[in-house]
């Protein structure tokens, strides 16, 4: 299988759509994952700015991250 991203959207930074199609790798077992780039949408606002952040979902509080993060 073979899957193409970018893997978010232009106006969020969470993975959505890299979970909806690990779920269908789930399903459908095949025996090769190939993912090809890129991982961000580059036309995301918060890329181009540098600002990246997020919401925490425990704290409900604003994270911010750099590039390091991000790709962790």
């Amino acid at each position: 299988m073979v899957a193409a991203g970018p893997f978010t959207t232009a106006d969020s930074l969470n993975y959505d759509a890299l979970r909806d199609l690990l779920q269908i790798v789930e399903r459908d077992r095949p025996h090769s994952l190939i993912l090809l780039g890129p991982f961000l949408d580059g036309a995301n606002a918060d890329i181009k700015s540098a600002d990246i952040c997020f919401r925490d979902k425990t704290s409900n509080q604003v994270v911010f991250m750099d590039f390091d993060d991000l790709f962790e």
